[in-house]
């Protein structure tokens, strides 16, 4: 994205990237937006955290914006596909949260840390607080959903985390599922790979990567548009004259403007 706050804010919190720190959301939502930007917008939509997170029923502005945003049609329904993203989960932890909108199952992926475990069709997760995600998602997708929460299947799968890892850890769950797919066992349970036991080297990455976008932003962003020379126009009335001058001013759009670039996700930009 070109937007100046959310690449502004992401650099000014780097240094929540420290070790044994937790990261910032800013930090961990702007890498991820640009990821899966540049693996070329693998299946699993990213859903940025404030979309996620909107913990109310968006309005019909919010889901114009939201929609232009991800280039999605701007009425009617929009074609069930797998979304994930980020989940803040009881003030400081990071878990993943994937939808098969086909088996209408959601995937929470590390919300528990403290045991390895795997739960098919949980029934504690309106004990987790975030009952209103459901239909927030859904309605800026345009997709019809029950308003009864006995509809809703959520298979877990949870693994003993260190406190302040998660944020780095959910950045390598959804990278690995964009590079490699999203596997199940025969029960629909996600198959856990391996994972890094050490996240030194990811924070390094995000931060890197992130000055480096930042840059590449900042540079875009300041760059003026070029003036085209104004050509003088025969104001004596001389009608050749400026049926010449209409000839040779026309745009036939053969130039490309390099200046002009998509704020968002949409499907032209690399630059979030």
């Amino acid at each position: 994205m070109l937007d100046p706050l959310k690449w502004g804010w992401a650099l000014q919190m780097l240094e929540t990237l420290e070790d044994k720190s937790w990261v910032d959301a800013a930090v961990l939502d702007y890498w991820l937006s640009r990821r899966w930007l540049d693996l070329g917008k693998p299946l699993g939509r990213y859903i940025t955290i404030d979309w996620m997170m909107l913990r109310r029923s968006p309005t019909p502005e919010e889901v114009q914006r939201f929609r232009k945003l991800y280039n999605l049609p701007l009425t009617g329904s929009h074609l069930l596909e797998p979304f994930m993203g980020l989940v803040q989960y009881g003030g400081n932890h990071y878990f993943v949260l994937y939808y098969d909108p086909h088996l209408n199952i959601f995937h929470a992926l590390g919300q528990g840390y403290t045991k390895n475990e795997m739960i098919r069709n949980t029934t504690n997760w309106q004990d987790w607080g975030i009952d209103w995600l459901w239909s927030g998602i859904f309605k800026l997708h345009g997709w019809e959903i029950s308003y009864e929460l006995d509809w809703i299947n959520v298979n877990c799968v949870n693994w003993v985390q260190n406190g302040y890892d998660c944020g780095p850890i959910a950045c390598r769950v959804l990278e690995h599922i964009w590079l490699h797919g999203f596997h199940t066992t025969e029960e629909d349970i996600w198959t856990k790979p391996p994972l890094p036991a050490c996240y030194h080297r990811t924070r390094l990455q995000i931060a890197n990567e992130i000055h480096s976008y930042s840059l590449s932003s900042f540079r875009l962003c300041n760059q003026k548009p070029k003036k085209k020379p104004v050509k003088e126009i025969d104001v004596t009335g001389d009608d050749d004259s400026l049926e010449e001058e209409g000839e040779e001013g026309i745009d036939n759009g053969s130039e490309t403007d390099e200046d002009e670039e998509e704020s968002g996700l949409s499907t032209d930009t690399d630059d979030d």
